[in-house]
């Protein structure tokens, strides 16, 4: 069996990337945003987390920015 996965939603893209050991939301999302240029906190099947929470496998997580509605909370 393969490595456990997230699906990273950035730009309307899905994209699967590989859960490498401990990571937190923040490291995932900054495979795709470097240095989480403008992200407040993550949307993880639909709930905000903030970027430090582990991360785990099968979630789906895309980054909300801090222009988006949800950012500004």
């Amino acid at each position: 069996m393969g490595s456990p996965q997230v699906t990273v939603i950035v730009g309307g893209d899905p994209v699967q990337r590989d859960l490498e050991g401990t990571t937190t939301w923040g490291d995932v999302l900054a495979a795709d945003i470097p240095g989480l240029r403008g992200v407040a906190v993550a949307r993880v099947d639909g709930e905000l987390v903030d970027l430090d929470q582990p991360a785990r496998a099968g979630a789906t997580v895309e980054p909300v920015l801090l222009t988006d509605p949800d950012g500004l909370r």
